[in-house]
């Protein structure tokens, strides 16, 4: 075998070891408490109770939780997040985004 692609085959090999050593550690050491926290923060951070805030389980391929956030007495004004197993959103279903799509259709 040629030692350039030699070269290559190891640069790849080490670049593939090196990122599935961090997405195993991200995967290890990310708690759903984490998840939670930091998507309970944003509907905090807009003026809600942390304590309106709970997580389900994914139910779809790749989500790792669904954090909800529902003001009590106000269905509507429900806040949910799927979350990726490293922490990273999938999703968001916010009166916030529900109006930018409703803005978006009629206009």
């Amino acid at each position: 075998m040629p030692r350039w692609a030699m070269l290559s085959l190891l640069t790849l090999s080490a670049l593939a070891a090196a990122l599935g050593l961090r997405l195993g550690w991200m995967t290890a050491t990310l708690d759903e408490s984490a998840v939670i926290d930091r998507y309970a923060g944003r509907y905090v951070a807009a003026g809600g109770d942390r304590a309106d805030c709970h997580a389900e389980p994914g139910a779809a391929l790749f989500e790792r939780v669904v954090v909800i956030c529902t003001p009590p007495g106000r269905p509507g004004a429900r806040h949910l997040w799927a979350v990726a197993p490293w922490g990273q959103l999938l999703r968001a279903d916010t009166p916030g985004t529900r109006n930018a799509d409703d803005r978006e259709a009629s206009g």
